[in-house]
């Protein structure tokens, strides 16, 4: 995953950094807080061959792009740190499903 947002309100809000009045950037204090879409992105790579052995691999792939869209949804929502690690992952569950399927 890319960047991270840097805007003030999203820093604070989600508590892993404040605004360094100097610079005039977000300084990051806690990167772990970031974290979360890797360790449900390789359960969903796990699951991926049981899902698609047993619902087929074209359900499979549309159960995880809904699993994922539902999951960007709520990160777009999200109001705390808690609440967006735990978005993460059942986001990257999702992912996880994806990536490694549709190659197949």
């Amino acid at each position: 995953m890319g960047g991270v947002n840097t805007a003030r309100h999203y820093a604070s809000l989600m508590g892993f950094g404040h605004y360094d009045e100097m610079d005039g950037l977000v300084r990051v204090d806690n990167p772990l807080v970031q974290g979360g879409l890797l360790p449900g992105t390789l359960v969903g790579a796990f699951w991926d061959g049981w899902l698609g052995a047993r619902y087929g691999r074209v359900t499979t792939i549309g159960i995880a792009a809904l699993q994922a869209i539902v999951g960007a949804t709520l990160q777009c929502s999200a109001q705390n740190a808690n609440w967006m690690f735990c978005v993460r992952v059942f986001n990257g569950i999702g992912t996880g499903v994806i990536t490694a399927i549709t190659p197949v």
